[in-house]
């Protein structure tokens, strides 16, 4: 599995460090957790969350060779390739907690390389791998059903042929869901679940269409495939996350990364509900914005993973609530008591 001879430069730990991100709400903070250099494997494209708090990077270098890459970072900050045979690999979703158990499932636009129809592929958290759904053509966007209303299937969105496809726990041939967005010159960027029930338990999904604005943006589909734009004014939108962590740290709130067509400039929205939105952070400051990723990670934080295309290097970030200063002074007495025990015991 890892015959071809690779080097990854992890460029450090910079905690307070923004690389430009900007916050608008002053209850949060943001560090950043890890750059590396991705020169030797492809660009990011998405990441997700293990169960023990390692994370899972698909990096692809959007070729049909078989190079392309799924990064396990560990939580101690090391790397190592769980795969480096695939062959464009795109979005990445952890089936823990769900009938598609402790796997991980990845959108592989161009595999198997010599038809380039692509797959969903499932590999093991051993790196093992297999095809796990096939029936689709350059699937991207990637999301397993947490409400119950939608089968508890996995849905794919295609990039060509463009309409989401789904399949059940035991893989197989993906069947038609939803005919959105239809065939246009763009992409579903994104699809996720609102298990709280916030949002009414539903399928959400962003796109980016510039050329049909009418199917742009960031849209709620029903049970029955029926798509209806959530959000006026986030015209074009890419990744999207709800916080469902227990933490809560984020209120239960929706955010999609995205723009508007009047000022064309990237940001981080938090969603509160329909036609309901404020700018949560800006200052994206790649071209290649597209490939920002966000996520929310064991801990409650929310997480984004930007790529500075110009010096192909990848940097993951962590937005984090910053504690009450009553809680500060808890924790710091917590910890005198904690170190007095350990001193008397070693007396």
């Amino acid at each position: 599995m890892l015959g071809r001879a690779w080097v990854l430069v992890i460029l450090g730990c910079l905690p307070q460090v923004s690389w430009g991100l900007d916050l608008n709400d002053s209850r949060y903070r943001i560090e950043t957790v890890v750059t590396y250099d991705h020169s030797t494997i492809g660009r990011p494209i998405d990441f997700t969350f293990g169960p023990s708090e390692e994370i899972y990077v698909t990096h692809t270098f959007g070729d049909t060779l078989r190079n392309g890459t799924v990064l396990k970072v560990n939580p101690d900050l090391s790397m190592v390739p769980l795969r480096n045979d695939l062959v464009d690999p795109r979005k990445i979703v952890y089936g823990g907690g769900t009938s598609f158990g402790s796997q991980l499932y990845v959108t592989d636009q161009q595999a198997p390389a010599a038809s380039g129809t692509g797959e969903i592929t499932k590999l093991g958290l051993d790196g093992s791998k297999t095809t796990f759904s096939t029936g689709l053509n350059q699937p991207s966007a990637l999301a397993i059903d947490s409400t119950g209303r939608y089968g508890d299937h996995l849905y794919s969105a295609q990039s060509a042929h463009d309409h989401i496809r789904r399949v059940g726990s035991g893989g197989g041939l993906s069947t038609a869901f939803s005919s959105y967005p239809g065939t246009f010159s763009g992409s579903v960027g994104d699809i996720a679940f609102d298990s709280t029930g916030a949002y009414g338990h539903s399928m959400f999904t962003t796109a980016i269409f510039q050329s049909n604005p009418s199917v742009s943006g960031l849209f709620t589909i029903d049970p029955s495939g029926n798509a209806v734009r959530f959000v006026e004014g986030i015209d074009h939108a890419r990744s999207l996350a709800i916080d469902e962590s227990g933490q809560n740290h984020f209120g239960g709130k929706m955010f999609a990364v995205g723009y508007s067509t009047a000022d064309q400039e990237v940001s981080l929205y938090r969603v509160n509900g329909q036609d309901d939105f404020d700018v949560f952070a800006t200052g994206f400051t790649t071209p290649t914005w597209a490939s920002s990723s966000i996520a929310f990670g064991n801990d409650g934080s929310l997480y984004v993973m930007q790529e500075r295309f110009w010096r192909e290097i990848t940097v993951i970030q962590r937005i984090s609530l910053i504690p009450e200063p009553t809680s500060l002074v808890l924790l710091a007495l917590g910890g005198l008591v904690m170190q007095r025990q350990l001193c008397r015991r070693a007396t």
